[in-house]
């Protein structure tokens, strides 16, 4: 059956990608995307962000959206993004992978399926393999 003839809403993001409407119309669904919220930059405490990479007070960062990984960056001083390079750097995806490593911080940890639970885990993993002398 598929979804070929079927009307679908995909409320989305402003920063939404096109790959999920493209592809149900591509399978032959009429879609109404419609934007439900606009991603917005946080305030953040730039200075002192930079202080905590530089200090090696932050063991991991973990990224669940381009946007994040994008704003995170332009957070950053020479030094910090040094220093952000030297923590452990998860992606939640492949998407969000790529744009980690445009951005010169390339990911250590990117689960096979992208989801938070899947992120979790799989920064579980590396640290208990940190402690075994392995990787993961």
């Amino acid at each position: 059956d598929g979804v070929a003839g079927r009307r679908l809403l995909v409320p989305q993001g402003t920063l939404a990608r096109e790959t999920l409407v493209r592809g149900l119309r591509e399978a032959g669904a009429a879609v109404d995307a419609i934007t439900v919220y606009e991603t917005v930059p946080a305030d953040v405490d730039a200075p002192a962000l930079c202080a905590a990479l530089v200090a090696g007070e932050l063991d991991a960062l973990t990224f669940a959206s381009p946007s994040a990984a994008q704003r995170f960056a332009g957070c950053l001083d020479d030094a910090a993004l040094a220093a952000a390079r030297r923590a452990v750097v998860a992606a939640i995806g492949e998407t969000t992978a790529s744009a980690l490593r445009a951005l010169g911080l390339p990911p250590h940890v990117i689960p096979d399926e992208a989801s938070a639970q899947s992120l979790v885990e799989a920064l579980a993993r590396r640290f208990a393999a940190s402690r075994t002398g392995g990787t993961a």
